[in-house]
């Protein structure tokens, strides 16, 4: 097992892990990570054949490991199901080196860390690998109401869309909920999503009424196996005509049979839950992860 500073990292050895792992995620490739955690290090094995990112920051002297903005979850990946994961000499390593964690990790880390404490956060996926009639039968009765409403509205899908104003739009509305998302983060996700749209990663979406006028957008983030939603704005008209039903209707028309997994990124909220299990999507949660090993008082400053 070593510990890698970023520039110690062979990045393509790192992304033919996340690659190859059952479980792999955008969140966890060095381009990722490089963009929205600058400075982050990695445990692996001395072979890559597992790894686990670590985002960490200093304050006060003492350095710790946190979650950052617009990167749900992380974990320990492996390039083979068969190679067992070394769960207790990561545990003693972490608690070595960093005596403060708030990190969100996939299912299998729940209980792997002594002294720890878990909370599992529901993240709905919907599978794309179907045609739309199929996957449409899983949706809900009070989704296809909405959807119905919807209908009458004469709303228009539109690609003409760009990832500048998803964030700005996601920002202006959202911002005030989320204080703890920086200038900083938002310009950090920007330019992933610049190097996501030149390469073919980044598909934006919105809905318009008759007029052209915007009613609701998605940004989304694409790999190979996924579509990550990690941005849906719903205007304040398109709250009134149901633009959001509409909106994800017409994208699992667009990308039904794809194979993909449509990642919806949540949620905890009960009105956001409902609307996610409405079309038909199965929880795959992760775990939020708190350990605090600060001696007295910073101790109970954090807890």
């Amino acid at each position: 097992m070593q510990l890698l500073l970023n520039n110690q990292i062979n990045k393509k050895q790192w992304d033919d892990c996340i690659q190859k792992a059952a479980d792999g995620l955008i969140y966890s490739t060095s381009l990722y990570l490089d963009h929205l955690s600058p400075g982050w290090v990695g445990l692996t094995a001395h072979d890559y054949s597992w790894i686990m990112p670590l985002t960490r920051r200093r304050k006060f002297g003492i350095e710790y490991l946190y979650q950052p903005s617009f990167l749900q979850q992380s974990g320990v990946f492996v390039c083979d199901p068969g190679i067992a994961i070394p769960w207790e000499k990561i545990d003693q390593f972490l608690k070595a080196h960093y005596h403060f964690w708030e990190i969100n990790l996939r299912p299998g880390a729940y209980g792997k860390f002594k002294g720890a404490q878990y909370r599992k956060a529901n993240n709905f996926v919907l599978h794309l690998d179907r045609e739309y009639q199929d996957i449409q039968t899983g949706y809900s009765g009070a989704f296809r109401k909405n959807l119905k409403r919807a209908g009458n509205a004469e709303l228009i899908y539109t690609e003409k869309l760009d990832y500048q104003s998803c964030i700005r739009l996601y920002h202006q509305y959202y911002g005030s909920r989320m204080p703890h998302v920086s200038g900083t983060d938002y310009r950090n996700f920007g330019r992933l999503c610049e190097y996501l749209y030149q390469s073919g990663g980044l598909y934006c979406r919105g809905v318009a009424n008759g007029s052209g006028e915007l009613m609701a957008a998605i940004l989304l983030l694409a790999d190979n196996r996924r579509l990550y939603n990690l941005m849906n704005i719903t205007l304040q008209k398109g709250k009134l005509n149901q633009s959001n039903h509409f909106l994800f209707d017409q994208l699992i028309r667009e990308f039904q049979g794809s194979g993909k997994i449509l990642d919806l990124e949540g949620s905890d909220l009960a009105g956001v839950q409902q609307f996610y299990e409405g079309m038909g999507s199965t929880n795959e949660p992760y775990c939020k992860i708190k350990y605090n090993g600060l001696p007295w008082p910073i101790r109970w400053l954090k807890k």
